[in-house]
């Protein structure tokens, strides 16, 4: 598969959010000192990317639709699957910000391990397809907290967020 793995340990908010608006794939970047001010606008701009994403497959009818019409045409969903992203929010993260989203991960109801109360989400993930794809990619289905939906369509058209704690 040609799947999208994002690493972008210390990058800036900015470069972050090009990264993940090009789909341009890999990116490595070095913190440097003084960056604290990017390191903090960095970590809010992957939560907030994060949160909006778990309450969009609870409350966006649009991306509800994408991810049921994903399931009902294999052909299609194997080639989304081979264009999609993977955003490890543990190698994005430093270890303060881990510890802060592990804590929202478990004590916010639309990021915790019930995958967000969605059966949508939920049938989703629990796909052979779906399963697959994470086990090709050494994803625990558990470790998935969410994913994203591109409702305009360009690619990539999924994110899928990951966080082991």
């Amino acid at each position: 598969m040609t799947n999208r793995r994002i690493f972008a340990a210390g990058a800036s908010a900015a470069s972050l959010a090009a990264l993940l608006g090009s789909g341009s794939g890999l990116a490595f970047a070095q913190q440097g000192p003084g960056n604290d001010q990017n390191q903090a606008s960095r970590f809010a701009q992957v939560l907030a990317g994060l949160i909006n994403a778990a309450v969009d497959v609870v409350a966006n009818v649009q991306v509800q639709n994408v991810l049921n019409n994903l399931l009902q045409n294999a052909t299609f969903l194997n080639d989304v699957l081979n264009k999609a992203q993977i955003l490890n929010l543990t190698d994005v993260l430093n270890g303060n910000e881990i510890h802060v989203l592990s804590d929202l991960v478990r004590d916010v109801s639309v990021l915790n391990r019930s995958l967000n109360n969605s059966t949508i989400l939920s049938n989703f993930l629990n796909s052979n397809t779906v399963q697959n794809f994470l086990n090709n990619n050494n994803i625990a289905s558990g470790d998935v907290i969410t994913v994203g939906v591109n409702v305009l369509g360009s690619q990539p058209l999924l994110t899928f967020y990951t966080f082991s704690m």
